[in-house]
């Protein structure tokens, strides 16, 4: 074996440093590589085959890890595609593009937040009424922006509803305004809450 890395000078169990002043190259030196590398000759990893085995199985490891993550998530439940949340029927919007691929969303919040993201794109919007549970276009719907959060991790505040009645009931009785016109939530451009 090589002698410590920090030998003082003089050290009489370290004969061939004994009286030097050490380089540079000597504090970089691991114990292993003592006997491979000259002094005064920047150290060169040589390790064994087993750290290659190792630092490959370990990089196989993190290689494999998002897919595993991935696969453990798919449980059958449907997932919103902006934030992977479990999407509750009540507060469901769905958009399908010119392509025929359908985004999935927990909530309103999250649907603009994903257009906001993907604005060239043309597309049909559904959105879920909370009395019924039906889907439906979003251009028929009635908004309401209210002081009721219908998600606490995404504090999604939008509410909506297939009848204008049913949607100023629910603004006068949640303190919350009836979105319209410029103010709808997917009136063009989308701006991100």
């Amino acid at each position: 074996g090589g002698c410590l890395v920090l030998s003082r000078r003089g050290d009489s169990r370290c004969p061939a440093v004994a009286g030097r002043t050490l380089p540079l190259s000597w504090a970089l030196r691991i114990s292993w590589l003592n006997d491979h590398v000259h002094l005064g000759v920047f150290p060169v990893m040589n390790p064994p085959v087993s750290w290659w085995w190792a630092a490959w199985a370990g990089l196989v490891t993190v290689g494999i890890l998002p897919f595993v993550g991935q696969a453990m998530r798919e449980d059958g439940r449907l997932r919103c595609r902006w934030d992977g949340r479990e999407i509750d029927a009540a507060y469901r919007v769905s958009i399908r593009d010119d392509l025929g691929a359908v985004s999935e969303f927990c909530d309103v919040g999250c649907a603009r937040s994903w257009m906001g993201r993907h604005r060239s794109m043309s597309r049909t919007i559904l959105v879920t009424d909370e009395d019924s549970r039906e889907m439906f276009d979003a251009n028929e719907a009635f908004f309401v922006r209210s002081s009721i959060e219908t998600n606490s991790v995404t504090r999604n505040r939008w509410h909506v509803f297939r009848s204008r009645d049913r949607s100023e009931q629910h603004a006068r009785e949640s303190r919350g305004r009836l979105m319209v016109g410029p103010d709808h939530p997917f009136s063009f451009p989308v701006e991100i809450p």
